[in-house]
């Protein structure tokens, strides 16, 4: 959440809250729900072929069939958990006085709702790492309680790019027309339009500062950027565009298991970008989880993504506990191309 503050005064209390968007969901756009764990998906990739001249006498020359891959991903399981205690759950709620006439019943059950939208927050923040981590690495990395392991969607070789000594953008003599035309060239060979460079801002601060760049931000207010809502965003900047690709810094931040303070977007790199390919976020359900609802004192599910919250109840403590089932797919997985662009 973006931000959640309350100004009280006699008779009347007034909360804010303002949930922080997504800043790569812009291109993870479709959601498909799924009933299981396990997706299948196939991906292909081939450039544009073109179709022979023949004579209406003679027979076409065949050619074979583009071949394909076929994908299985086990969906990871993503599950965030709050405990209150019997001290916390006698405490007035948010925003609440002493004078507000609200049985223990009712405040309890307004702090686990609390609990439950701060649990969809961090699997918010979770899946935009996610997001993130298939569009800079070509790959996922997951790692938690029982889980351990790398899903590589197979993004080729050629789209991982390092521009090496004396080529860095902060080089002396760097050649940054010549890199971003490059970058459009590897994208476009594999059949997408580059239309848009993420960095952090010490990544993008060369290009901004060598090539001549378009910023007219009546695209911002008329809505024609992909991004138009982004400047609401911590740390994402519009930074105007160069060659038709909207260029953009941005250093959001999130905290790690270990409450640490982490960027979100790798350092040294930037990631070349199509707003228009098959990319997609893919929802399911661990299977033990609806048999787990039996069990518990009360659940929500959040049917946009499957999202499953519920209270455990114990002897002195109340667990209140969120359940997703899902991940970002890069099946366009030459959509994207990242380069290491600083020294």
């Amino acid at each position: 959440m973006a931000f959640e503050n309350l100004t009280r005064h006699l008779g009347k209390a007034v909360e804010t809250r303002a949930i922080k968007p997504s800043f790569f969901a812009a291109f993870f756009l479709a959601q498909d729900v799924h009933n299981q764990e396990l997706v299948e998906f196939d991906t292909k990739s081939f450039g544009a072929g073109i179709a022979p001249f023949v004579n209406p006498l003679k027979d076409g020359k065949p050619v074979e069939i583009e071949g394909y891959d076929n994908n299985i991903l086990k969906l990871p399981t993503i599950k965030p958990s709050k405990i209150l205690t019997s001290g916390d759950l006698s405490k007035k709620p948010f925003g609440k006085t002493v004078y507000d006439a609200t049985s223990k019943n009712a405040q309890a059950r307004e702090l686990m709702t609390d609990a439950i939208d701060d649990n969809g927050d961090r699997i918010d923040v979770r899946l935009e790492v996610m997001r993130i981590d298939a569009s800079f690495n070509g790959s996922l990395t997951i790692v938690g309680e029982g889980e351990d392991r790398v899903v590589n969607f197979g993004r080729d070789a050629a789209n991982t790019v390092d521009l090496g000594a004396g080529f860095y953008w902060d080089d002396t003599s760097p050649d940054i027309d010549g890199d971003m035309r490059d970058f459009i060239k590897i994208v476009a060979g594999n059949g997408y339009s580059a239309t848009h460079i993420v960095g952090r801002s010490e990544s993008i601060a060369p290009l901004i500062a060598e090539v001549k760049t378009e910023t007219d931000f009546r695209r911002v207010e008329n809505g024609g950027l992909k991004f138009q809502s982004m400047l609401d965003v911590n740390g994402a900047i519009y930074e105007g565009t160069y060659l038709n690709i909207e260029i953009w810094s941005y250093d959001g931040v999130y905290k790690d298991a270990a409450g640490a303070t982490q960027k979100a977007v790798p350092e040294k790199k930037v990631v070349v970008m199509s707003a228009v390919s098959e990319n997609e976020m893919s929802y399911g359900y661990a299977g033990d989880v609806v048999l787990e609802l039996d069990m518990a004192l009360d659940y929500s599910v959040d049917a946009s993504n499957n999202t499953i919250s519920k209270v455990i109840p114990n002897r002195s403590t109340v667990e209140v506990e969120s359940v997703l089932t899902g991940a970002p797919l890069l099946k366009g997985r030459n959509s994207t191309l990242v380069a290491t662009v600083l020294k």
